[in-house]
């Protein structure tokens, strides 16, 4: 029961923490009985709310630590309170006889956890960037941002939209974009450390110029999957889903020709629907 309560109360402090990340665990040993210890809630879990909040529902034996956060449930609100002080040691038990002191005014989070608004290396998708906008604007930012974060990805999706066979534009509106495409990776140096990809389904679409050599000059295509593909990517989506016993994944990987990972998804959400349907009228039929 101890080690959840210091999961709960360390739960902030570990928010950045990540799946593969190395966390230190030290024990606490001769933990002592406090005399007395001075809780404050926070500004905006107290807002709006009248009269005395009871602190009958501290639990006792609860180990304590100056700095811990903790809530209070009662009746249809929840109040966030944080430790400000601990006697007579830093870490201490709340005993029956420990007194709690609620005096001062409620405390700013901004001020009293000033790390909630740092933005850490994960927040922002390491350095991955979207861009929406006009097509001339989206590539001269690009070609901006490429400079400053190399070695650096560039990654196009849907290459033919923006860069379509210029023979075959309706207007003269995508011209101009087609051309600031080629001269910006025209203008990467073979040393620049930044490599150029471009995603597409209509490779017949896209702008010839694009293709020669020093520009999209090698292609990759991602066809689609054999029998032993999709029976690899059935399971991730149907890991959420209760199966039946005589759910064969392999007959329905073998049976399923043509389809592709973005089909298997929506293919086991409807299966898992039907069965739900058949599971309700089934129960009504019975009364």
């Amino acid at each position: 029961m101890t080690l959840k309560r210091a999961a709960y109360n360390s739960r902030k402090s570990l928010a950045t923490v990540k799946l593969g990340d190395l966390v230190g665990v030290h024990p606490c040993l001769d933990i002592k009985y406090g005399k007395q210890v001075h809780i404050l809630p926070f500004d905006d879990s107290v807002e709006g709310l009248s009269g005395n909040i009871s602190m009958s529902t501290s639990s006792p034996s609860r180990p304590v630590r100056k700095g811990d956060t903790f809530l209070v449930r009662g009746g249809m609100c929840t109040v966030e309170f944080k430790v400000m002080e601990t006697n007579p040691a830093e870490f201490c038990i709340v005993a029956q006889d420990t007194v709690i002191h609620t005096e001062g005014d409620p405390v700013k989070r901004e001020d009293e956890e000033p790390n909630l608004n740092v933005v850490g290396y994960d927040d922002i998708g390491s350095r991955s960037y979207e861009q929406n906008g006009d097509e001339r604007v989206i590539c001269g930012k690009r070609s901006r941002r490429r400079r400053k974060n190399s070695p650096a990805i560039i990654f196009i999706d849907e290459v033919d939209s923006i860069a379509p066979k210029r023979q075959k534009t309706n207007g003269e509106v995508k011209r101009p974009v087609v051309l600031q495409l080629l001269t910006l990776i025209d203008g990467l140096k073979a040393r620049s450390n930044v490599v150029v990809k471009g995603a597409t389904n209509r490779p017949n679409f896209v702008d010839p110029g694009l293709c020669r050599l020093g520009r999209f000059d090698r292609e990759d295509v991602i066809g689609i999957p054999e029998p032993t593909g999709r029976l690899k990517s059935l399971p991730i989506h149907t890991r959420s889903i209760k199966l039946a016993e005589d759910v064969d994944l392999k007959h329905i990987s073998a049976d399923t020709h043509g389809y592709v990972d973005f089909n298997a998804g929506p293919l086991c959400s409807e299966a898992a629907m039907q069965r739900i349907l058949k599971t309700i009228q089934s129960a009504l039929a019975r009364r």
